[in-house]
């Protein structure tokens, strides 16, 4: 093992001096630490020349492992890429009576660049089937792995879709890739309790942060993010902040990882900066999941894109992994009560919301320049805090949409959204909606979304054979009431699914 980190570290300096653009090694050698002790068995940590482990060595990788293992681990493919690859989905589950089990879902390198969460996915495959610590997790727990997801990206280690060119990790509402679509395949296999995504991070920041400090780089080596969507449920959003988020920083510090939680920054159009700690856009998978009524969460380690720190980074992503599955174990009638409150909750519709903003926020860097630590008071919206909503309106029994909308019916059932397609011509009284503008937005990972702007009214229609019904009697209503509200940010309309024609009635309808 020492004569691989060896030569991980020596290839890594090669690598350093000949891209100058990345982290410089003094920092990585000063702040990023030292590799753990540790082992990972994954095919990337088994050779000589540093390189993180190719589709076709993750294939044969699953493979000898179920075949080890037959009675434990079984694989489906979930689809495949825009290039013709297959999407294994894993279940490691134990034939031992109990059928309700905690269900977790895990999945790595949703972005091509970004593969330790592969890695860290592996090793976990691994030690639930050997080790005898990790593997008393599947008394209550079964676990669901899409070890890598944009595969295609990954081979050319590229962060969008090749087939596409889209960041999947904006079109999970949207749905226009195949890697996308078998994300929420997976989902609808799981049923899951509880979803993780594991992502990356690039730390150079070589922004105008500080005008004293021009290079600067995020320290930590692992950022969270959590869903701070209102229409995600109040109880969700509760036990991940109390309970998952605490024991995920304990389980980083017993291992010498540190943390933080998520941001990015942009300007604020004020000539300045505003930071977003944490998130709530429904395209990504955190806030996407949570309003499937699961407890959501996504991680990123630091260094995308690089081979730098490698094993650190990949057993960060496993020690977040165990984790999550040991407080799932340990609080298992606490996190089905919750969710149960989370079906229950017929709150209204959040149209519009804001997070507090603060003028003062610490956070802390590394001075790229000056090879030390510095805490910035930084201008940031606490997305990780209670949102502050502006603008609701109340949950509808049932939504309509007109039987021309059949690509919205195949996005409505890929996202495991249950539907109805009306056999008999129904009269109701319902809410309706004609555009009175529409504006393109900047471009969303590939995808470029329009603003719509509605004037809202009633009046009874009678609606023909073929209409799609859709019951907010089911689990995934807060995700069908997100997609389906006209003005919804990542909704259909929104992401063009559903047209919208300035002066036109829209093919959707609200029964309340």
């Amino acid at each position: 093992m020492k004569k691989l980190l060896t030569l991980w570290l020596m290839l890594i300096v090669v690598a350093a001096s000949a891209q100058p653009s990345r982290q410089p090694q003094a920092v990585t050698d000063r702040w990023f630490y030292p590799p753990p002790d540790v082992e990972i068995n994954s095919p990337a940590f088994n050779r000589e020349v540093a390189a993180w482990t190719t589709y076709e060595e993750m294939m044969q990788f699953l493979n000898e492992r179920i075949a080890e293992h037959p009675e434990l681990i079984s694989m489906t493919i979930v689809g495949q890429t825009a290039e013709g690859r297959d999407i294994p989905l894993i279940t490691i589950s134990t034939s031992d009576g109990n059928k309700d089990k905690i269900r977790v879902l895990y999945m790595g390198r949703v972005h091509g660049n970004e593969p330790s969460g592969t890695e860290g996915l592996l090793h976990l495959i691994r030690q639930l089937a050997e080790d005898q610590e990790v593997n008393t997790l599947l008394r209550r727990v079964e676990f669901f792995i899409l070890p890598m997801v944009n595969i295609d990206g990954g081979e050319i280690n590229a962060r969008r879709t090749v087939g596409q060119d889209i960041d999947l990790n904006r079109d999970m509402t949207k749905l226009c890739t195949p890697e996308a679509v078998a994300v929420h395949a997976a989902a609808n296999i799981a049923q899951a309790h509880i979803v993780v995504d594991f992502h990356e991070y690039g730390p150079i920041l070589n922004r105008r942060i500080h005008p004293e400090r021009p290079n600067l780089a995020v320290a930590e080596d692992m950022l969270f993010l959590v869903s701070g969507n209102p229409n995600v449920a109040q109880p969700i959003r509760s036990v991940i902040q109390d309970l998952f988020l605490p024991n995920l920083r304990e389980s980083m510090e017993a291992n010498l990882l540190t943390h933080y939680n998520y941001y990015t920054f942009a300007e604020d159009g004020q000539g300045g900066l505003l930071f977003n700690i944490g998130g709530f856009q429904p395209r990504s998978s955190s806030n996407a999941m949570s309003l499937r009524n699961s407890i959501a969460l996504l991680t990123e380690t630091r260094n995308a894109g690089t081979t730098t720190s490698a094993l650190r980074r990949s057993f960060a992503q496993y020690v977040f992994a165990v984790s999550v599955a040991r407080t799932a174990y340990n609080n298992e009638e606490l996190v089905r009560r919750v969710l149960a409150e989370g079906l229950a909750d017929r709150s209204d519709v959040a149209l519009r919301f804001t997070h507090p903003i603060s003028d003062s926020h610490p956070l802390l860097f590394i001075d790229l320049d000056k090879n030390d630590t510095v805490t910035i008071n930084v201008r940031a919206r606490r997305s990780y805090l209670q949102p502050i909503v502006t603008e609701s309106t109340p949950l509808p029994r049932y939504y309509y949409l007109l039987p021309s909308e059949t690509r919205a019916l195949e996005v409505l059932t890929q996202l495991g959204i249950e539907t109805t397609i009306l056999q008999q011509p129904r009269t109701a009284t319902v809410v309706y909606h004609v555009v009175t503008s529409i504006s393109p937005e900047g471009p969303v990972g590939g995808i470029i979304p329009l603003t719509v702007t509605t004037d809202t009214n009633m009046r009874e229609i009678t609606f023909p054979v073929g209409t799609i019904k859709v019951c907010t009697n089911q689990r995934h209503f807060r995700l069908a009431s997100v997609v389906l509200e006209p003005e919804m940010a990542n909704g259909f309309v929104n992401y063009l699914v559903i047209p919208a024609v300035v002066g036109q009635e829209l093919p959707i309808y609200m029964e309340l």
